[in-house]
């Protein structure tokens, strides 16, 4: 048992490098239990990245279930099964799905039975709407059964962890990992005594709700850019302040709902601001900005060293890392994958391509220089390609820093004028949310 878990800790440590590779991902909120039997649940936007992230959320080695396709993909199917990822058959995919999840189940229930953490996604499917969908009663099933067996001592714990995604398909964009608070499950034992299937629907209620809580659950994504620039005006990211973002997001729905002319307008006015902005070289929290000599000085001091350490070491492993990186792109256009996949196989073809290059590279250098050489090149290519990753984002940071602050000494009166049609932008959104609010 100890090998097959590190084996599971080996694959998903593997496949969590090749996402962050992809995702600066941050894990917030509550902690998942450190014992016990548990049961998480996540939304599943984002297909077999997904899982990863959701693995992520604790330090416990956990049993996924995934559908029984998977099985039979090649590589896919050799990481689940290296991951003891337990098969679930949907009606399409077997003659008899109800035999043939007997032995999931029991599985699973085995397995809560003994303490240990299971995984799953209750909407059954990966999907590229941008909010949670109808949930299955699988998870709900699996622990109020493994609870039944035991009398309803056991224990089990629902956890739901939300994964929003800033940018699902661009490289280095932001994905929070939010766990939510445990769902208890033992008042439901009289229930589930009267009546077992009125159990399950309870506690499949309590999932939708505790999920749709750590979602953004947007109507349609054509809302996502507004609410991105309002959170922007507000300094309130998805990953510094969740619940503000969230409530936002759900006033915004009520108002497309209720006014839609008005938020049209308004949405049409953020988009031009945002566009005068971009020309300017600005974000909305750069006009609130005031300079100070010291504050100035501190600036310079902090990221001297460091932009002498990192952005050279970033541009070679730019250079290095050319070739593999736009094969990864061609491999993406060349199989035109469906939005909630896409991320899945660009990081898949990641995983094949990254290390078959740094083998290619030191087998290169090692015919011609010997191993010591070819150990070396390993680990520059390595070392590079990490700060490239790095130092893309802080580069990018570094000359928008040093942009803001040229346009706050030479265009004072272009920065003013901005600050003032934000400040109305940002008055016009707190009435049509104050009304939402209200409606709401």
């Amino acid at each position: 048992m100890a090998i097959r878990v590190s084996i599971d800790r080996l694959i998903l440590g593997i496949a969590g490098l090749a996402v962050r590779t992809f995702y600066r991902v941050s894990v917030e909120g509550e902690h998942v239990p450190a014992t016990g039997p548990v049961v998480l649940v996540g939304n599943h936007p984002n297909g077999l990245v997904d899982p990863v992230l959701l693995s992520t959320a604790t330090e416990r080695s956990l049993r996924f279930l995934g559908k029984a396709p998977l099985f039979s993909m090649p590589l896919v199917g050799a990481l689940v099964r290296g991951a003891r990822v337990l098969p679930v058959h949907r009606p399409q995919d077997a003659s008899d799905p109800g035999r043939d999840n007997e032995a999931t189940f029991e599985a699973v229930h085995t397995a809560l039975g003994a303490g240990d953490a299971i995984a799953l996604f209750p909407e059954g499917k990966s999907h590229s709407e941008p909010k949670v969908q109808r949930m299955k009663t699988g998870a709900a099933r699996m622990a109020l059964g493994a609870e039944a067996q035991a009398e309803f001592r056991l224990g089990v714990r629902v956890v739901p962890v939300g994964l929003v995604y800033r940018a699902r398909r661009r490289l280095g964009s932001r994905a929070v990992v939010w766990v939510g608070a445990p769902i208890e499950i033992d008042d439901l034992a009289a229930v589930y005594a009267e009546d077992a299937w009125r159990a399950v629907e309870v506690l499949t209620e309590r999932i939708t709700a505790g999920l749709r809580a750590l979602t953004l659950e947007l109507e349609r994504w054509e809302e996502l850019p507004l609410l991105e620039f309002v959170a922007d005006l507000e300094a309130a990211p998805l990953h510094a302040d969740f619940e503000r973002v969230r409530r936002l997001a759900r006033e915004l729905v009520v108002a497309r709902r209720r006014w839609p002319d008005e938020v049209l307008e308004l949405r049409e006015q953020a988009e031009e601001m945002r566009e005068r902005l971009t020309a300017f070289g600005a974000r909305p929290r750069d006009l609130a900005v005031s300079y100070t000599t010291l504050g100035v000085f501190r600036y310079v001091a902090r990221h001297t060293a460091r932009a002498a350490l990192v952005l050279p070491l970033a541009l070679l492993g730019r250079c290095l890392w050319f070739c593999p990186w736009q094969a990864v792109a061609l491999l993406v256009r060349v199989a035109r994958p469906t939005r909630d996949v896409w991320a899945t196989t660009a990081v898949l073809g990641g995983l094949v391509l990254f290390p078959l290059w740094i083998l290619a590279v030191a087998g290169l250098v090692g015919w011609y220089a010997g191993a010591a050489l070819a150990l070396g090149a390993a680990i520059l290519l390595i070392a590079s390609g990490l700060a490239a990753l790095a130092g893309r984002g802080y580069a990018r940071g570094l000359a928008h820093d040093i942009r803001a602050f040229r346009d706050a000494l030479t265009k004072r009166d272009v920065r003013a004028h901005l600050a003032a049609e934000r400040d109305e932008l940002v008055r016009r959104i707190d009435r049509i949310r104050a009304r939402a609010a209200a409606e709401a």
